[in-house]
Formats: C-alpha cells, sequence, structure tokens
C-alpha cells in the first residue's frame, strides 16, 4: 500500500464518525455544487479502455465513488446496483469509480458485491478531487446535459431513498400524467 492509500485509510479511521455512515478521505478541492456542470473526466475501466463523463452524454448518469477498503461502500454498492438495475433500460446509467490502486482490487470487489455498472479506475482520486466529495462512498446525479442534480456523501437507508428518489424524478417517473 503506497503512502496515500495509507494516509487515506488514517484519516477515514480517524474521521470516520459522521452522521452517515462513511469512509472519510482529505479532499482540499471546493468540488462542484448542485446545479452547476459536471467535470469532465477521463478513466479507464477494468478492460483498460479511457472512458470520458461525456461518453454518456444524453443519459442520466450516476457517479459512486467508492473503495474497496471503505465498509460502508460495502453496504452501498448493493443499493446502488438495485437502483441501477430498476433505472438503466431508461437512458440511464451508473458508474463505479474506484480509487484503489489495483485493478485487480476493484475487479474483486466489483464481482463479490454483483456490482453490474461499469467501473472506472482512479487510482490517484483525481476524479474524486474534482467532484470535491469529502468521504466515500459519494454519489453524483448529472443530467443528461451534463448538470449535477444531486450530491450525497456517506450511507444509510435515508441515503439510497434519496438517491433513488432524485433518479426517479430525474427521469420524469414522479411526474403526474
Amino acid at each position: 500500500m503506497n503512502r496515500v492509500a495509507r494516509a487515506r485509510v488514517f484519516f477515514s479511521l480517524i474521521l470516520s464518525a459522521a452522521p452517515v455512515a462513511g469512509c472519510a478521505r482529505l479532499s482540499l478541492s471546493r468540488g462542484v455544487a448542485v446545479g452547476r456542470p459536471a467535470p469532465e473526466f477521463a478513466l479507464r475501466d477494468l478492460s483498460g479502455r479511457t472512458k470520458r463523463l461525456s461518453d454518456w452524454r444524453g443519459k442520466a448518469v450516476l457517479l459512486d465513488f467508492w473503495a474497496a477498503w471503505c465498509g460502508s461502500c460495502r453496504e452501498s454498492v448493493p443499493a446502488y446496483e438495485r437502483i441501477y438495475k430498476r433505472f438503466h433500460a431508461k437512458d440511464f446509467v451508473a458508474l463505479g469509480i474506484d480509487e484503489d490502486a489495483e485493478p485487480k482490487i476493484a475487479a474483486t470487489f466489483a464481482k463479490k458485491l454483483g456490482m453490474s455498472y461499469p467501473v472506472l479506475l482512479d487510482p490517484r482520486g483525481r476524479a474524486f478531487d474534482a467532484y470535491g466529495a469529502r468521504m466515500m462512498p459519494a454519489v453524483f446525479l448529472i443530467d443528461s446535459s451534463g448538470t449535477v442534480r444531486g450530491r450525497w456523501e456517506g450511507f444509510d437507508d435515508s441515503v439510497a431513498a434519496g438517491v433513488s428518489q432524485a433518479v426517479k424524478g430525474l427521469l420524469g417517473e414522479g411526474k403526474n400524467r
């Protein structure tokens, strides 16, 4: 484990006492606010292909920042998997963005938790920092035009319900017809 990864684990252990369970991580970025354009990124997937956020322009996107060492992430992934399965046929995609330095660790974690949505690798945390998240899991909901419409950090049942409702609303399922 490199020095940066050890520091992240250390801070997650020290700072993890939060109202919502999560794994703390130090980020110096102010991040992106709801209503602002989502920062572009270019990250490799588990096959080594470079993917950009703009590859999914025209779809609603759920960015799920996680790491295999984060206990709350092990709880959140199944909830976000259910949201993905419910909405993925409706111009919606979820992207798991992993901070582990080893692709094999990310692949094992994703397989163990039944993650069927794409996994992208962010071993230096640049995308995480661009979004200004302070803990993992961190979730950002982006609309089809690339604007951030929701932001959640940490995880509990109320976060999962809020994310699900926001996706539903964004895709128009919450409207009376």
